[in-house]
């Protein structure tokens, strides 16, 4: 790595004079070292790498999900020169989409009629049980003025 911002400092735990100097693979956890290769890849191409999701290891060993943003930085020829390299934490947005996707299953495979709505009583959803017990599918039931 080349620079190293405080961003980076707080999302993976390294100083910029601990990492500066170092290759990326210091990052990268042992099941996903081909993903550099194929990232460079792509740069050399000329390509830029947007919002790619991955796993990062931090300096005390955790795990961190991170949308990455990869961009090549070219020289005043137009020569590819060096790599920015911009990570967002996304660990709290998959861990709430985790939950998420846990409570739906939860509601659906309910036998208790389970159904949420709007302070107007705009229906929003309803499982299955609220079907067996009401008649109304769910597309008929949220579709209701």
């Amino acid at each position: 790595m080349i620079t190293w911002n405080g961003g980076a400092e707080r999302l993976y735990g390294y100083s910029a004079e601990e990492i500066t100097g170092q290759p990326m693979a210091l990052l990268l956890p042992a099941d996903r070292t081909d993903e550099e290769t194929l990232i460079l890849a792509r740069i050399r191409r000329g390509e830029h790498v947007e919002h790619f999701e991955t796993v990062r290891r931090g300096k005390t060993g955790v795990m961190v999900d991170v949308s990455l943003s990869i961009s090549p930085i070219r020289d005043a020829s137009g020569e590819i020169v060096a790599i920015s390299h911009v990570a967002r934490n996304i660990t709290d947005q998959k861990q709430m989409n985790a939950q998420l996707r846990r409570l739906a299953a939860i509601v659906e495979s309910s036998e208790d009629a389970i159904v949420s709505k709007m302070l107007d009583s705009t229906i929003l959803t309803w499982n299955a049980a609220a079907e067996h017990l009401y008649g109304y599918t769910a597309a008929e039931a949220i579709s209701l003025p």
